[in-house]
């Protein structure tokens, strides 16, 4: 009975990994284990992807060859990895370099294994949010052209203004004297 229960249990656990381990490699987004030496120790195909490796290739990437530069990856471990011990989790929009060279912008996420130990490693999540800033500058560069646009708008219908109201008064001053004019011919009879 005890090796049933043990064999069924076994089962539960190998089911639960498979589970967990298709979540994992499945994931749409990039997912890693990090060490403490930042050193990627497992990352799932996404993660791979995103930065232009295969997930067995991960591991033997250097983390400085991720970063744009060394002071880069110097300020990221400062600023990103020293608040994993205050807080739950740290977020931040980061750039990072491919394998081909190419920068990225990426939506980062963090948490450490055990914020007391933080030598067990860091969970680290990346999504490529590269489209998403380049369609919101997009946006906001076109929203700036918009404003200057309107500006422009509002500046000729000033212009179309003042220039009515010159004309208005430029037309009215010689038209009341020929107006003014005429009234006292036809009060009077030509001779």
């Amino acid at each position: 009975s005890l090796e049933e229960k043990v064999d069924a249990r076994t089962e539960d656990l190998n089911n639960a990994y498979h589970e967990l381990q298709a979540i994992f490699d499945n994931s749409l987004v990039g997912i890693s284990v990090l060490g403490s030496d930042h050193k990627v120790i497992r990352a799932n195909r996404r993660f791979a992807t995103i930065f232009g490796y295969s997930a067995q290739e991960m591991p033997l990437v250097s983390p400085e060859k991720l970063h744009i530069s060394g002071r880069s990856f110097d300020d990221f471990v400062e600023k990103f990895f020293g608040r994993l011990a205050e807080r739950e989790i740290a977020q931040q929009e980061y750039q990072f370099r491919r394998k081909d060279g190419s920068v990225f912008w990426s939506q980062v996420s963090a948490k450490a294994i055990d914020p007391q130990d933080m030598s067990r490693g860091v969970i680290f999540v990346i999504e490529d949010i590269s489209d998403r800033k380049k369609a919101s500058e997009l946006l906001r560069q076109h929203a700036e052209d918009l404003r200057v646009a309107k500006d422009l708008a509002d500046k000729a219908t000033r212009s179309k203004s003042e220039f009515l109201a010159r004309m208005s008064h430029e037309i009215r001053t010689p038209m009341n004297a020929i107006l003014g004019m005429a009234e006292m011919l036809q009060e009077t009879g030509l001779s």
